[in-house]
């Protein structure tokens, strides 16, 4: 692999995981606001979300 193809790899990565940071927080907050009983599987679905794009992003950084 060539060097300029390894940084242009690192950048994507990089871009990713702030995307899927930004995502993963989103969707707590979004999950904060729905406090009403009748939005409870909802919050806990993005709550869910968020950990499963939080997880994804340790992975890469064990990588």
């Amino acid at each position: 692999m060539r060097a300029r193809d390894r940084a242009a790899v690192s950048a994507l990565r990089t871009t990713l995981a702030a995307l899927d940071n930004a995502e993963a927080s989103e969707r707590l907050e979004a999950a904060a606001q729905l406090t009403a009983p009748a939005h409870a599987h909802r919050a806990a679905q993005l709550r869910a979300e968020a950990a499963a794009l939080l997880h994804l992003l340790d992975g890469y950084g064990t990588a």
